[in-house]
């Protein structure tokens, strides 16, 4: 009798154990952080509001009033074979490259871990189908991509929107292009990939919610060429008007679950361009119905 007793008490107790750790589960995926919740005025971070932590948000540098010296660099004409595309893209980067460092160097916006060579970044053009970034493959037609984690751009040399493309738009679309690949790679360096990165390690990348996260980064990059394109124009290294067409542009790329809408393509690219400013790409701030 005592055995049994002893037996009802201990799969009572497991029971309840159970119970007390589905509990902690379902609130685990029920919001990105429950400590928020009881914080006044921080708003909670809802699956229905998904965001960056508050706290990391406002911490991180990049969501400052960071703006770029007016750049001026003489850039290549553009050949459409594969290395008259690197040629073009290498002397973007350059000129990039020190608009940006100087400016994130003056803004102490270096996440702590950076060292001097994750400042650089590689480019490498895509003639053949093959793995290029981890276990992803890329082929010569697709559009061009940032390489997460290893600093590369890859630069596919037959993507279809630049071979239907000539002259001054060609010019436009390719520079804007390359100012968004870079801006994956300014997120790189002040630690907002890191923390996206954290995000995934809670919600799979396919769901809805990862999907959004993944709009957070890309509308974001598109903000940023926004105001890598509003400092070329300062600088004289594109005209006005090609600048505005560029930009403008942006309401016609082709909606993608994880590029968000051309509406919002259109808003983030908007937003940087005529601020000129990073302070106006936080999309990690911004309400869901924004970066759809």
């Amino acid at each position: 009798m005592k055995t049994e007793k002893s037996g009802q008490v201990l799969r009572l107790v497991m029971v309840l154990v159970g119970i007390l750790l589905l509990s902690r589960i379902a609130n685990c995926h029920g919001s990105f952080r429950d400590s928020n919740a009881s914080q006044p005025g921080t708003p909670a971070v809802t699956t229905s509001n998904l965001a960056m932590d508050p706290d990391d948000n406002q911490k991180n540098p990049l969501n400052h009033d960071i703006r770029l010296d007016p750049i001026n660099c003489e850039l290549p004409p553009i050949s459409l074979d594969s290395p008259g595309q690197l040629q073009f893209v290498n002397a973007t980067v350059t000129c990039l490259r020190g608009a940006w460092l100087r400016a994130l160097r003056d803004a102490h916006a270096f996440k702590p871990s950076l060292t001097t060579t994750d400042q650089e970044v590689t480019v490498y053009t895509v003639d053949t189908t093959r793995k290029s970034c981890g276990e992803n493959t890329t082929a010569p037609t697709d559009a061009p991509l940032y390489c997460g984690g290893r600093q590369k751009i890859l630069w596919p040399s037959k993507y279809a929107e630049f071979q239907n493309l000539r002259g001054q738009r060609l010019h436009g679309d390719m520079l804007f292009s390359v100012m968004h690949e870079y801006g994956h790679h300014v997120q790189f360096m002040t630690g907002v990939q890191a923390q996206a990165d954290r995000m995934f390690g809670l919600w799979n990348e396919e769901s809805s919610l990862g999907q959004q996260i993944h709009r957070r980064i890309e509308l974001q990059a598109q903000c940023l060429a926004g105001v890598a394109m509003a400092a070329a124009v300062q600088g004289g290294t594109v005209g006005r008007e090609e600048a505005e067409d560029v930009v403008d542009a942006q309401q016609y790329v082709i909606e993608e679950p994880i590029h968000g809408s051309r509406a919002a393509n259109l808003h983030w690219s908007r937003a940087g361009y005529d601020s000129g400013s990073a302070a106006a790409c936080n999309t990690w701030a911004a309400d869901p119905a924004d970066v759809q």
